[in-house]
């Protein structure tokens, strides 16, 4: 596991580095009340501010810069969609409520109102969905990999997934973590159908697999991005949870039935037992199956 992932695991591995987090930042929101309440009651209703041109323009910047920001991340299915959509319908948000209470009274109050309930408001809303159903889609899929148990039904329920993890698997399942959040993403976003073809230049079979997958793709007139992986090492292998060459996936999921729940990862040619004998690649009936229903 890499340095920077490895602290993350840490951080949260025991019961005290969390509570002494979570008791942090309760003493900060227990703060935050009582200045809250003190502002309340000694501010004025009326108050002339200095340099409102540049607070509001400011405001809006950093507003265009994290829909900018979410907008990137769901053309390129990155897993900081999440973030970046929860900090702009925060903001979505903010900018609805300063705006309506900053105008109620004057002459701009109905404007105002009808931009925060036909355009701000229902997008936040948007946001904060595509956000929740990411998070639920990757935790479900991270807690239905091999060793994992089940998931409640609430999100509030699930446990931080790398708190979970076992030492001596730390590394496979934080590859398996970034597999299911892409595949996750993919699902929620709908993006074209990816199949994957995982190999290794000492065995011959990764071409002839990827001309199997484009006439499968021609007659169901389906038209899957198809991503070659080349597998250098057994570390990549144990990483990329490679079965043998080739390896074969339709939106993350091996096209051999059962293949998501092996473990023998190996820098090895993959043979295939399929109804027809022993091959070196996978049953055209697998694939067909898997490209005519999207993996």
């Amino acid at each position: 596991m890499s340095g920077p992932m490895r602290h993350v695991t840490a951080l949260f591995r025991g019961h005290e580095p969390s509570r002494l987090l979570a008791g942090t930042i309760v003493a900060a929101v227990l703060g935050l009340v009582v200045w809250t309440v003190f502002l309340a009651k000694t501010l004025p209703a009326v108050h002339s501010a200095r340099h409102w041109d540049a607070a509001w323009a400011g405001f809006d910047v950093a507003l265009i810069a994290t829909l900018a920001a979410t907008a990137w991340a769901a053309w390129f299915r990155r897993q900081i969609l999440v973030a970046a959509a929860l900090v702009a319908g925060t903001l979505l948000v903010c900018d609805a409520w300063f705006d309506i209470v900053t105008s109620l009274g004057t002459r701009d109050q109905t404007v105002t109102i009808a931009t925060a309930l036909l355009a701000e408001l229902p997008v936040a809303a948007f946001l904060f969905w595509l956000a929740r159903t990411i998070m639920l889609r990757t935790v479900a899929a991270f807690r239905s990999q091999p060793g994992q148990q089940q998931l409640g039904a609430h999100l509030r329920a699930a446990p931080l997934l790398f708190a979970t993890q076992a030492e001596g698997a730390e590394q496979t399942e934080s590859w398996a973590l970034a597999e299911t959040v892409r595949t996750s993403a993919t699902a929620t976003l709908g993006s074209p159908m990816l199949v994957e073809i995982l190999y290794f230049e000492g065995c011959p079979n990764h071409e002839p697999a990827r001309a199997l997958v484009e006439r499968l793709s021609r007659e169901l007139a389906v038209d899957p991005e198809i991503r070659m992986v080349e597998v250098p090492d057994a570390e990549a292998a144990l990483r990329l949870r490679f079965l043998g060459s080739p390896t074969v996936r339709v939106d993350g999921h091996d096209v051999e039935p059962g293949a998501d729940k092996r473990d023998e990862f190996m820098l090895a040619c993959r043979v295939y037992r399929t109804e027809s004998g022993f091959g070196g690649l996978p049953d055209e009936r697998w694939l067909h199956d898997q490209l005519a229903g999207g993996g």
